[in-house]
Parts: structure tokens; C-alpha cells; sequence
């Protein structure tokens, strides 16, 4: 009888061991505070429906829109100088607020310095303008309706970057203000104002290539990302 539960023995503890294995394999294991390191290195599916980037695009949008509506109740007489005078100070403001806007609320440096550097060079600007019309020779002058160019109504890219958003609507900006510029040039009669306009065309086009090359690289990069998360079956939307 003794030897018959010496040769059991080993046997029940084998079962034993199975069964304390099993055990160990069904109870789940703690999660891990590391994230796989896709997720690490690809963040854009949060950035895309983050609040912080629509807030952002809203505050843009809306300063577009109280451009477009200003530039459609510039009480306009006819008088190129005039004319052109009260639609810099509508467009140049615009354009502060934006920069203004983007100081705050940007992250690439580069480009921070492009709004800086952007905020200095509008506000000399809209002091001239501000300045004629306070000094104007001809004193009132009778509403008419008069011919623009046309100017390009700016669009909000749908793209998760702050940044590139900024680059892509500034270039659009500078786009519709060398058009206002240039058409005002075809009919100047003031040689000073003539020169302040020839000097928003070199200025805002120098910017403009440097501005479309930032959104172009960067748009690249979020096709790459966009491929990936198709792959991954990811909604993203590109601008």
C-alpha cells in the first residue's frame, strides 16, 4: 500500500503543475502603459478631431468673413487713391488679426516669425493709409460704385495642422492684396501711393513662394500619413 502512494505521488503533483500553469495563462495580464510605437510616432488621428485645431479654424475663418463682408461695404467714390486707401485698411487689419491669431495659437517658429515679421510691415502700411484719409485734399466724396479685381474668397484647408492652415489661407491673402494692388497701379494718380503699393507687391511676393513651398512639403507629408492610415483603415480626409 506504502508503494502504491510513493507511485501516485509524483503523478498528482504533475497534475498539480498543469493545472497551477493553466491557471497563470487564463488570469489577463495588467496593460501596459506603453503604446505600441505606431501610436507613438503617429499621433494625426487625434490632432485631425482635435478641438483645440477646429477652435483655430473657426477664429480664422470668422476674420476671413468680416474681411469679405468689409470689403463689400467700403463706401467707394471712384477716387483710385481713395478707394484703394479704405480697402488696404479693411485687408491690412484682416491680416493682423490673423497673424495675430496664429502667434498665439502656432507651433512651427518659422512661420511665427513670418506673422511677426508680417505684423510690423501691416501696421507701417495701415498707418499711411490711415493717414490719408484723415488728410485727404478732397475732403467728402459721394459714394459710387466701383469696379475690384476679383478677390479670391479664402478657404480653410481640412488638414490637421495649425501651421499648414496658417501658411495656406496667408498665401491666398497675399495673393488677393497683389491683385488689389496691382489693379490699382493701372489707374494711380498719387506717385507716393503708387510707390506704397509697388512695395506690397515685392513684399507679399517674395512671401508667397516661401508660404505655397511650406504648404506643399507639408501636404506631402500628409498624403504619406494618409496612406498609412487607409492601410490601417483609418479615416482621414485630406484638404
Amino acid at each position: 500500500m506504502a508503494t502504491k502512494r510513493l507511485l501516485f505521488a509524483p503523478l498528482i503533483f504533475l497534475i498539480a503543475s498543469c493545472n497551477n500553469e493553466t491557471n497563470r495563462k487564463l488570469v489577463p495580464k495588467e496593460p501596459t502603459a506603453t503604446l505600441p510605437p505606431e501610436k507613438l510616432l503617429d499621433t494625426t488621428s487625434n490632432i485631425v478631431n482635435s478641438s483645440d485645431v477646429q477652435d483655430y479654424k473657426d477664429r480664422l475663418h470668422n476674420i476671413v468673413e468680416r474681411m469679405n463682408k468689409g470689403f463689400g461695404n467700403v463706401p467707394t467714390t471712384g477716387n483710385p487713391e481713395d478707394d484703394f486707401s479704405k480697402l488696404m485698411i479693411t485687408n491690412h487689419f484682416a491680416g493682423i488679426e490673423m497673424c495675430e491669431l496664429h502667434l498665439r495659437a502656432g507651433q512651427d517658429t518659422t512661420l511665427k516669425a513670418v506673422a511677426e515679421k508680417k505684423i510690423a510691415f501691416l501696421k507701417r502700411q495701415e498707418d499711411y493709409f490711415d493717414d490719408y484719409q484723415f488728410s485727404s485734399p478732397s475732403g467728402y466724396r459721394p459714394r459710387v460704385k466701383a469696379s475690384f479685381p476679383g478677390i479670391k474668397h479664402l478657404e480653410i484647408p481640412d488638414t490637421s495642422d495649425k501651421d499648414v492652415v496658417f501658411a495656406h489661407v496667408l498665401s491666398e491673402y497675399d495673393q488677393n492684396t497683389i491683385a488689389i494692388a496691382k489693379s490699382y497701379l493701372q489707374k494711380s494718380t498719387n506717385a507716393s501711393m503708387k510707390k506704397v503699393a509697388q512695395t506690397i507687391i515685392q513684399n507679399f511676393d517674395s512671401e508667397l513662394q516661401r508660404l505655397k513651398n511650406y504648404v506643399n512639403i507639408h501636404k506631402t507629408a500628409d498624403r504619406r500619413i494618409f496612406r498609412k492610415q487607409k492601410r490601417r483603415g483609418m479615416n482621414f480626409k485630406l484638404p
